[in-house]
């Protein structure tokens, strides 16, 4: 997949993610805590952006947060390169208690296992991923563009069907 920072083309490093493939792995919460994706039950939603500092990523979460208002049963979660302490600023500012936020910084294994990593900037490419109660994606929407806003709008749609 061809995908580009301000119209200049990266590399995202990584196997590129599919349909059909399996999610598991671990980052870190907020407080510094280990995270384990094999622990969330039922459908889930992945988003990962940039930099919650960033005005589109800052976005990004906030309507993911809103979209998990009206999708209770769907478990939403974002992952970045952040650091766990700036994504904790975000939560405490925003009030966000819908949605889980956690950080990939320490070992990129998320960024790294399904391509994601943009290898010039060293940051989480820009993606939703529908992941199903077995932790299998349904769904994988990923920006070309990694500047622009994901496509909520076929998110909402796919969620409610």
């Amino acid at each position: 997949m061809k995908v580009t920072y301000m119209n200049d083309p990266v590399t995202l490093e990584g196997k590129t993610l599919s349909v059909g493939d399996l999610i598991d792995f671990e980052a870190t919460n907020t407080d510094f805590s280990e995270f384990k994706f094999s622990d969330l039950k039922g459908k889930k939603v992945i988003s990962t952006f940039l930099s919650i500092d960033t005005g589109v990523c800052d976005g990004q979460t906030k309507k993911l947060v809103e979209l998990s208002k009206k999708h209770p049963e769907v478990q939403f979660l974002s992952v970045s390169l952040d650091l766990p302490s700036a994504q904790g600023r975000w939560c405490a500012a925003t009030g966000n208690e819908n949605m889980k936020i956690v950080s990939d910084y320490k070992e990129r294994e998320f960024s790294l296992k399904y391509g994601m990593l943009i290898k010039e900037l060293k940051l989480t490419h820009r993606s939703l991923i529908v992941v199903d109660e077995n932790n299998k994606v349904t769904n994988f929407l990923v920006e070309e563009e990694a500047t622009d806003m994901p496509n909520f709008e076929k998110l909402n749609e796919i969620l409610s069907n």
